[in-house]
C-alpha cells in the first residue's frame, strides 16, 4: 500500500532509520500523587518517503509509519515503577532547507500525527500489568515534533541521514479525565533514503 501511495504522489525517495529515544512521562492524577519519575530509553523504528530535495526548491514534505518505545520508571513512597510501552504512529512530514550541495543537506524538520498503543507493560515491584486497557494508555496520541535532518550523499541513489527530533505526544481526551498522561522526548536515529526516481 506505501508503494502505491509513492507512485501515486510521486515522492521523489523513500527512507528507513532507527535510533533511540530519551522520554520523559508527564503523570498525575487529581490526588495529586504524582511518581518521581526518570527518563528512560527506547528505540524508535521509521520508515517513510520524501519529496525531492534540491538547491532551488527549500521546502520538500513527506509522510511516514513507524514503532517508538515510551519507557519512563519512576516510584511513590516505597512502591517503584516501570513502564515500557510501544506504540505506531503515522506523521506527515515537513521540511526546510538551510544547506544543501552536491553532497550534504540540513533541513529543520517538523511533523504531526496519531500515535497508539500496540504493547504496554507497567512493574510494580515485582508484579508486572498490561496497560492495554488503561485509558491514559490506550487513547490514541497526537505527535508533534521538530527537529533537524543531515544528510550526506552516498552515491546518486543512496544518501546516509542522521536525524534528530523533539517531541511531545498527548491525547486531546485526557480534559477531563482524573489521570493525566503526556509523554515529552528527544530521538536520534540513523539511516539511508534511496532515489526512486
Amino acid at each position: 500500500m506505501l508503494m502505491i501511495s509513492i507512485q501515486l504522489l510521486k515522492a521523489q525517495s523513500i527512507f528507513i532509520k532507527s535510533g533511540r529515544n530519551l522520554t520523559h512521562y508527564i503523570f498525575g492524577n487529581n490526588l495529586n500523587e504524582i511518581p518521581k519519575l526518570q527518563n528512560g530509553i527506547g528505540q524508535t523504528l521509521e520508515f517513510g518517503y520524501t519529496s525531492k530535495q534540491t538547491a532551488d526548491k527549500r521546502l520538500y514534505y513527506g509522510f511516514s509509519a513507524g514503532l517508538e518505545e515510551y519507557n519512563a520508571s519512576g516510584s511513590i513512597a516505597t512502591i517503584n515503577l516501570v513502564w515500557e510501552t510501544t506504540y505506531a504512529n503515522f506523521k506527515g512530514l515537513g521540511y526546510y532547507t538551510l544547506f544543501y550541495n552536491d553532497k550534504h543537506g540540513v533541513a529543520l524538520k517538523g511533523s504531526l500525527g496519531l500515535a497508539t498503543l500496540i504493547h504496554g507493560r507497567q512493574q510494580i515491584n515485582d508484579t508486572r500489568f498490561t496497560l492495554s486497557k488503561e485509558d491514559e494508555f490506550k487513547v490514541v496520541f497526537i505527535n508533534s515534533q521538530i527537529g533537524l535532518s543531515y544528510n550526506m550523499v552516498i552515491n546518486k541513489d543512496v544518501s546516509f541521514r542522521l536525524d534528530y527530533d523533539y517531541g511531545q505526544q498527548f491525547n486531546l481526551s485526557d480534559i477531563s479525565k482524573t489521570q493525566k498522561l503526556r509523554f515529552v522526548n528527544h530521538s536520534l536515529s540513523l539511516g539511508f533514503s534511496v532515489n526512486i526516481d
